[in-house]
C-alpha cells in the first residue's frame, strides 16, 4: 500500500447539523475487502485504455481508506499496467463521456496475473467518507476483462459499503458506454483516519442548493499531511470565498440576515481566502469551491493563526453570492479542523 501525499483526496457529502458534531470512535477494519464476481468470470473484454464505471455507497461511519484493488485483465501474465481512479459526487450514469464531471482521486500500478486471475494494484491511499458517489477506473497498458450484467449479478455489499455495477467505455470518457457491465474486482481498505468535523447547518440557496463543506484530512502544523477543503452542492456559476477563524470559544451560530436560511458559524476575527467561481451549471447544485490548505498557508506565512501549533483549532466556512437571497448571499455549513504534528 502506497502512502504518498495526494492533493485532492476523496471528498464527499457530510451530514450537516444545527449542533456541533465531534469526532467519533472509528472501529478497526484492517484487512477488510469487498469483491464483485468471485472467482473472476469475464465473458467480455474491453479496449486497452478503457474504463469501467460503478456506483458506491459507503455506510461505515467515519468512512474507509482504500489502498489497494484487484482487477481482471486480459493481458498476458507479467504485463505491467497502471490505473487512474476518478470519482464524482453523484451516480456515474450519464457522465461516462464527460471528463469534466470527474475528479482524479488516485493512481496505481500493477502486473497482470492473466485472464480471470486477480491482478493486484497498489493505490495512492484515498480517504472515502460515508456517502454515495460514482467511481471510474481507467486502465492503461492493458484492457479490462469484465462480466456482462444480467440484472441479478450487479449488486454487491457488506457492512461497510455497497457497489452497484455498472458500465464500460472503450476509452477514458470516450466511446459509447456498454451497459450493464460488472467490473471483476475487489477493493481492499482500512478504516479512515480522523477527518475535520462538520458543525452548524448549511443555508439553502434560492434554488435549493445546501452548500456543504468537508476536509480531506486534519491539517498538519508542519504541512506534512495534505489537507484539501471542498465545498460541493453549490449553485453553479456563483462567486464566493472560503474563510476561517481560529477561536470559536463562547460563540453561538447567528442568523446571517433577517429571513436568511444561513447561519454565521465562525467567530470573528476571520480571514478570507481567494475569490472563486463555483463553475458548473446555473440553477443547479453542481458547483464547487476547493482550497489546498497547505498551499494557502505556505503562500501566506503571515495569515491569521500562523504559525500553528499541534492541537490548535481552525473553523472554516464558505460564503457565496445568491442575488435573490436575503443579503444577496448565503453560507455553507462549517467544519472544525484540529492541527496535527
Amino acid at each position: 500500500m502506497l502512502h504518498k501525499p495526494f492533493a485532492l483526496a476523496f471528498l464527499a457529502l457530510a451530514a450537516s447539523s444545527s449542533a456541533p458534531l465531534r469526532a467519533q470512535s472509528i472501529p478497526v477494519c484492517n484487512g477488510s475487502s469487498l469483491a464483485t464476481v468471485q472467482p473472476f468470470q469475464a465473458n467480455s473484454v474491453g479496449q486497452v485504455g478503457g474504463a469501467v464505471f460503478f456506483d458506491m455507497l459507503i455506510t461505515k461511519p467515519g468512512g474507509i481508506t482504500i489502498g489497494q484493488l484487484e482487477l481482471n485483465t486480459s493481458a498476458l501474465a507479467g504485463t505491467p499496467f497502471t490505473v487512474v481512479v476518478y470519482a464524482r459526487l453523484s451516480t456515474y450514469v450519464g457522465a461516462e463521456q464527460s471528463s469534466g464531471q470527474w475528479i482524479q482521486v488516485s493512481t496505481g500500478a500493477g502486473v497482470a496475473a492473466g485472464l480471470n486471475q486477480p491482478s493486484r494494484v497498489d493505490l495512492v491511499d484515498v480517504n472515502v467518507p460515508a456517502a454515495p458517489f460514482g467511481a471510474c477506473i481507467v486502465i492503461q497498458g492493458a484492457a479490462h476483462a469484465y462480466t456482462l450484467g444480467t440484472g441479478t449479478n450487479q449488486a454487491f455489499a457488506n457492512s461497510d459499503l455497497a457497489l452497484t455495477l455498472g458500465a464500460a467505455t472503450a476509452g477514458a470518457f470516450s466511446g459509447a458506454p456498454t451497459s450493464p457491465v460488472v467490473w471483476n474486482g475487489r477493493l481492499l481498505y482500512d478504516c479512515a483516519p480522523s477527518v475535520p468535523q462538520p458543525f452548524c447547518g448549511a443555508g439553502s440557496s434560492t434554488n435549493g442548493c445546501p452548500a456543504n463543506i468537508t476536509g480531506s484530512a486534519q491539517p498538519s502544523a508542519t504541512l506534512a499531511t495534505p489537507c484539501v477543503i471542498l465545498v460541493n452542492l453549490l449553485e453553479g456559476q456563483r462567486q464566493g470565498v472560503i474563510f476561517y477563524g481560529i477561536n470559536n470559544t463562547g460563540f453561538s451560530p447567528s442568523p446571517w440576515a433577517p429571513n436568511s436560511s444561513s447561519l454565521l458559524c465562525v467567530k470573528s476575527p476571520t480571514l478570507r481566502t481567494g475569490v472563486q467561481n463555483s463553475g458548473g451549471t446555473p440553477l443547479t447544485c453542481d458547483g464547487l469551491f476547493t482550497l489546498d490548505w497547505n498551499a494557502f498557508q505556505a503562500a501566506n506565512p503571515g495569515s491569521l493563526g500562523q504559525p500553528f501549533a499541534t492541537g490548535e483549532k481552525v473553523f472554516v466556512q464558505a460564503w457565496y453570492r445568491d442575488p435573490l437571497a436575503a443579503k444577496a448571499t448565503n453560507l455553507s455549513n462549517a467544519i472544525e479542523m484540529t492541527m496535527q504534528p
